[in-house]
C-alpha cells in the first residue's frame, strides 16, 4: 500500500514539475521577444523615419536569433494604400532589413 502511494506521489511530482519547466520556457521566450522590441521600435524610426508601421510576426530563427516581419503602408490621398514588407532581424553589428518580395 505505501509502495503504490509512492508511485503515486512520484507520478505528481513529475507531473508539476514538468508543467513549471513548459512555463518557464514560454515566459523565458517572451521575455526574448520584449528584450529587442525597443530596439526594433528605434531602427525602424531612425531607417524608414515612419511611425504607422504594424510588427506582423516576430520569432526565433535557427541560430537562435530574434527576427520580426513588419509592414510599412504608404497611402496617398484618392490612392490606393501600398504596403511593403520588411524582414527585420539582428546581427553582431546591429539590425538589418531586407525588402519580402509578395
Amino acid at each position: 500500500m505505501v509502495q503504490i502511494l509512492l508511485y503515486i506521489l512520484l507520478v505528481l511530482c513529475l507531473f508539476v514539475f514538468i508543467n513549471d519547466l513548459k512555463e518557464l520556457h514560454k515566459k523565458d521566450i517572451e521575455y526574448l521577444k520584449s528584450i529587442g522590441r525597443e530596439e526594433i521600435k528605434q531602427y525602424i524610426e531612425k531607417t524608414f523615419e515612419k511611425e504607422n508601421y504594424k510588427i506582423f510576426k516576430s520569432f526565433l530563427d535557427a541560430e537562435g536569433k530574434l527576427r520580426h516581419i513588419i509592414y510599412l503602408s504608404h497611402s496617398e490621398w484618392f490612392k490606393t494604400p501600398e504596403h511593403k514588407w520588411y524582414d527585420i532581424y539582428a546581427t553582431n553589428n546591429g539590425y538589418c532589413h531586407e525588402l519580402m518580395e509578395e
